[in-house]
């Protein structure tokens, strides 16, 4: 994992508040291919419960002959979990 932390997001703004005098700009950068699943509406309203875990089931059960975009969204959602 190099230099870079990983947490949960929780924890990092925890942390944001301890440092707050010295924090200038917070960036939070997310993918919503980590929640979206195939055959979502674009009138859907999504949350912190919401994941592609459609997107993971199928990658467990196909593995490499998922699709494509099956396979980022299912990685997209591990690595926003942390898992």
């Amino acid at each position: 994992m190099g230099a870079y932390n990983y947490l949960p997001r929780t924890y990092q703004l925890n942390s944001l508040f301890l440092y707050r005098p010295k924090i200038k700009r917070i960036v939070i950068t997310s993918s919503c291919a980590s929640l979206t699943r195939e055959g979502t509406k674009p009138t859907v309203t999504f949350d912190e419960t919401d994941w592609a875990d459609q997107a993971i089931q199928t990658v467990k059960e196909q593995g490499s002959k998922a699709a494509f975009m099956t396979k980022y969204r299912a990685s997209k959602a591990l690595a926003e979990r942390g898992e």
